[in-house]
C-alpha cells in the first residue's frame, strides 16, 4: 500500500483551516482596531466640560434653598415629592431629563405638573 505524504491529505488542511482562520480574523480585527477612529460619544466634549459649571450653580442653589427630591417609578407614574425652605417658591411645572449616554435617539424629556397635596391633622378627643 502507497501511503501518501501527510500534506497531501484533504482532512489534515481541514484541520489546520480552522485554527487559521481564527488567526488570520484575528490579525485583521487588531489592524482595525489600531487604525480605524474610535470617535467620541460626544461631538462637543469642550462645551460639555463648560456646563460642569452650570450643574455645580444649580447643585449649590438647590443646597441654598434647602431643596430635596424623592422619586418613585411605578408602571406608568412619576413621583416627585420636593422639600424646601420655608421662603422658596416651588415651580408649578418641572421638566426632567431623562439622557442616555451614548444613543441620544433614545434621549426622553418629561414635563410633570405640579399637584398639591395638603395633610390635615385631626386631634382626637378622648
Amino acid at each position: 500500500m502507497n501511503k501518501k505524504p501527510w500534506y497531501r491529505e484533504p482532512f489534515v488542511w481541514l484541520i489546520i483551516l480552522f485554527p487559521a482562520s481564527a488567526v488570520i480574523g484575528g490579525m485583521i480585527t487588531i489592524s482595525l482596531a489600531i487604525n480605524s477612529d474610535d470617535g467620541l460619544v460626544v461631538d462637543d466634549y469642550y462645551k460639555q466640560g463648560l456646563e460642569i459649571n452650570l450643574v455645580l450653580k444649580r447643585d449649590k442653589a438647590a443646597v441654598k434653598h434647602g431643596l430635596q427630591a424623592t422619586l418613585n417609578f411605578t408602571n406608568q407614574l412619576i413621583q416627585i415629592q420636593l422639600n424646601k425652605n420655608a421662603e422658596y417658591q416651588l415651580p408649578n411645572q418641572i421638566v426632567i431629563h431623562l439622557s442616555h449616554h451614548t444613543r441620544s435617539g433614545f434621549d426622553q424629556e418629561l414635563f410633570l405638573n405640579r399637584v398639591v397635596i395638603t395633610c390635615i391633622k385631626v386631634k382626637h378627643q378622648s
